[in-house]
C-alpha cells in the first residue's frame, strides 16, 4: 500500500513538474526562441546596441536608435517570427518594415537588423536564410 501511494505521488510530481515546464518555456522550441528573439528586437532597435546591416550586406554601427519609445515596435507583442525559427529572424511594421535577426552575421556581430525596402521584407530575410 505504501510503496503504491509513493509511486502516484511520484507520478503526480512529474507530471506538475512537466505542466510547469510547458507553462514557463511554451509547448514547442520556438516560442522561447520567438521571445527571445523579440525581447532582442526591441533591445536592439530602441537602444541602438546592435549593428545595422544594409541591403547591401555592410554592417553599419548606427549613431542613433532606430525606434523611439512610443513606436509601435518598441513593444515585444508586435514582432512575429518572419521565416522559420531554426534562424531567429523576426520583423515588426511600424511606419517603415523592420527585421531583426539574432546569430552570426559576416560583419556585424550576434545580432543585426535591417530596414526593409518593402513590407514583406523578403529580400532581407534571404540574407540571413542558413547556407
Amino acid at each position: 500500500m505504501r510503496g503504491s501511494a509513493g509511486l502516484g505521488l511520484a507520478i503526480a510530481a512529474i507530471a506538475a513538474a512537466g505542466v510547469f515546464g510547458v507553462t514557463l518555456f511554451g509547448d514547442k522550441p520556438a516560442t522561447w526562441f520567438e521571445r527571445a528573439a523579440q525581447a532582442g528586437a526591441v533591445r536592439c532597435l530602441t537602444g541602438a546596441s546592435c549593428v545595422q546591416v544594409t541591403g547591401e550586406g555592410k554592417a553599419v554601427k548606427p549613431a542613433r536608435p532606430a525606434l523611439s519609445a512610443d513606436s509601435r515596435c518598441a513593444k515585444k507583442k508586435n514582432w512575429h517570427a518572419r521565416s522559420s525559427l531554426l534562424v531567429p529572424i523576426v520583423m515588426c511594421t511600424d511606419e517603415r518594415s523592420y527585421l531583426y535577426h539574432m546569430g552570426r552575421f559576416e560583419g556585424a556581430g550576434a545580432e543585426q537588423w535591417m530596414l526593409c525596402a518593402k513590407p514583406d521584407c523578403a529580400r532581407e530575410a534571404a540574407l540571413f536564410a542558413v547556407k
